[in-house]
């Protein structure tokens, strides 16, 4: 490219002698601007087609750890000893994701599903906190946003599962009216909602059996990095990093997330047996207002409605779409 660039004359600096070698400006003569444009158009063609090859943009930051992909035949061999369809999205057809260990057509899962905070029999009430009726919201509530999943590995030829539960529970915060404007005030020394990670096998994240593996987190994979520790978990999807380190924030592309933080359990052994973040809503909720996580933006708590006559508070929480 730089040869050719060099050949047409783009870049050249011409001497003028006189006659009819054309003007001198800038060191180019002007009957050589012709070559000169054609060759940058080239040149900028040339960087694009090259960035959209190498997948990496003049923005794109790199990864914090190493993005690990999992040999196919060990992937395949871990998938027919635990005798499922799938284990992630790679292995499945295009156009489809692994879900609950089985390959679904992209779309047919709804991730936007979401349940009301009141029951049928007790409401929500102005001057109520948002956790009376319900306390914690599992996979029986929003089973596919909060889905179950598992991890496996071979350890001395023994099938090892490691099975999660993913859970949001629900703060404290309570709902207050001031004036005529009603709102969800959250407390200083209070959540809005947790969102716990428990395994029913502790993990060792450090181990090059897991690193590589993924986990299904409100309905997107997160592919587990190759630099993880049973200190440090590090998360990686398609368009961003996660990084869970214990007693901090949330790290989100090497920015660390203000309002949230991060509980690592260990186990006697030192392996992760459940990972929480906590989310601190910075502000007054109104009504008809949302509030959407801002690691995974994926749980959304939307305040909807009053029923000024008899005070009862309509407040929901389900996936963000």
């Amino acid at each position: 490219m730089v040869g050719w660039l060099l050949k047409s004359g783009v870049g050249g600096v011409v001497r003028k002698k006189g006659g009819k070698g054309g003007l001198l400006k800038r060191g180019v003569r002007v009957g050589s601007y012709k070559s000169l444009m054609f060759g940058g158009l080239v040149l900028l063609i040339f960087l694009i087609i090259v960035s959209m090859l190498t997948g990496f943009g003049l923005s794109q930051k790199p990864y914090l750890s190493s993005y690990v992909i999992l040999d196919e035949k060990y992937l395949e061999g871990l998938r027919l000893n635990a005798g499922v369809e799938c284990l992630q999205n790679s292995q499945c057809s295009e156009g489809y994701i692994c879900f609950k260990n089985k390959c679904k057509e992209n779309g047919e899962i709804n991730f936007c599903e979401e349940i009301s905070l009141s029951g049928v029999n007790h409401k929500l009430q102005v001057g109520g906190s948002i956790n009376y009726v319900k306390k914690a919201i599992s996979n029986y509530r929003l089973p596919n946003l909060l889905a179950d999943g598992k991890l496996v590995e071979i350890v001395d030829d023994e099938l090892i599962e490691h099975f999660y539960k993913p859970t949001i529970l629900i703060g404290n915060s309570e709902i207050k009216k001031e004036t005529k404007t009603y709102f969800i005030k959250p407390e200083s020394n209070e959540t809005i909602y947790p969102f716990r990670f428990i395994f029913s096998k502790s993990v060792d994240f450090s181990s090059k059996n897991i690193q590589g593996q993924v986990l299904r987190i409100l309905g997107k994979e997160y592919v587990i990095g190759g630099n993880s520790t049973n200190s440090i978990i590090y998360l990686i999807s398609d368009d961003k990093e996660i990084k869970l380190e214990n007693g901090e924030g949330v790290g989100v592309g090497g920015i660390s997330i203000g309002g949230t933080l991060v509980e690592l359990s260990r186990d006697s052994k030192g392996d992760v047996a459940m990972f929480k973040i906590l989310f601190n809503m910075q502000n007054n909720l109104k009504v008809e207002d949302n509030y959407v996580d801002p690691v995974f933006d994926g749980i959304k708590l939307s305040f909807k409605h009053v029923d000024k006559n008899i005070g009862f508070a309509d407040v929901r929480i389900g996936g963000r779409c």
